[in-house]
């Protein structure tokens, strides 16, 4: 029925193609309009709301290739900076892994940023990246790719960041 309606195929034209009534055609248009207008509604709040929001309130965005989207993810700005502070001293050096899976989501999409867009490591130079922060260089690695920030080649030979 939706491809009738992007096709601008008038009510009484698809409840013929369809068996149905014209009525039933007719209401799941409207019904779909209502929708749209609630959406557009929701998101005008929605964008007012956010320009309230302090910077330091507002939710860190999910990486697009983020694998298990769950409340991992839902961290201020405030909250995010006030973690990460719990392993990084204020030389920004590294203190400690994080145990709970917030804040590994937290301090991996941080350390995931030594890692420049478009261009491909080898495993060797992933490796000595990853050591700078943990000397289990290897767990790091693991998690990166689980949690969708960098990628893998099949063989292994080469990772690169994936957002």
């Amino acid at each position: 029925m939706m491809q009738y309606f992007y096709e601008g195929v008038g009510d009484k034209e698809i409840s013929k193609r369809l068996g149905l009534e014209q009525s039933t055609v007719r209401n799941y248009r409207f019904r779909i309009k209502e929708k749209a207008r609630q959406a557009k509604i929701f998101l005008i709040l929605h964008h007012m709301m956010e320009k309230s929001f302090n910077e330091e309130d507002r939710i860190v965005d999910i990486h697009r290739s983020a694998t298990m989207i769950d409340e991992r993810y839902s961290v201020t700005e405030s909250e995010r900076l006030e973690r990460l502070s719990r392993f990084f001293n204020e030389n920004g050096e590294f203190t400690r892994f994080p145990k709970k899976e917030k804040d590994k989501v937290i301090f991996l999409r941080e350390i995931v940023r030594v890692f420049k867009p478009g261009l491909n490591y080898s495993e060797e130079q992933a490796n000595e990246m990853l050591k700078a922060f943990y000397d289990d260089y290897v767990l790091l690695r693991r998690y990166l790719i689980e949690y969708g920030l960098i990628e893998r080649k099949p063989d292994g030979s080469a990772f690169r960041l994936v957002f």
